[in-house]
């Protein structure tokens, strides 16, 4: 039997908190391991994926994950605009300048928050591309042993 990912999701990120940034750096790795999963367990000879159905799903919950995808720039745009307004804001780049310092943190800062907010637009059309693609396997079925409608 297969774990509920719903279930071991939150017995590790319960999502009404407590929150912390080592949860999240965490949580965001977690999601990279999971990525790394279906990449082999969808390669062409491993055999997990026996019908159109189940590719579906898993176009599904990329679908939504794009989605959510489009919040969690947004916010992460947000709160590195509010960073970059923080007066005691640094950059490793330059340590014995703290004006400069500060001017170059700002500047990456601000890089930063374009980035992401291209992000948005990019996990968005993601989206929206997987779903189109979910819409179209979900009408795929295989034909039972001997002929016949499934």
């Amino acid at each position: 039997m297969s774990p509920n990912g719903f279930l071991v999701v939150r017995a590790h990120w319960p999502m009404d908190g407590p929150h912390s940034a080592e949860l999240v750096e965490s949580a965001g790795h977690a999601l990279v391991e999971l990525v790394r999963y279906l990449n082999r367990a969808t390669m062409p000879n491993s055999g997990a994926l026996t019908e159109g159905q189940h590719c579906g799903g898993v176009i599904g919950a990329l679908a939504t994950a794009a989605h959510g995808e489009m919040q969690l720039c947004h916010q992460l745009a947000a709160f590195t605009r509010k960073v970059a307004a923080d007066p005691t804001l640094r950059h490793d780049g330059d340590r014995n300048d703290a004006e400069r310092s500060h001017q170059l943190a700002v500047t990456a800062a601000t890089k930063a928050v374009a980035e992401l907010r291209a992000a948005v637009d990019i996990a968005e059309e993601l989206s929206a591309y997987l779903t189109r693609a979910q819409s179209q396997v979900d009408w795929l079925a295989h034909s039972p042993p001997g002929g016949g409608r499934p």
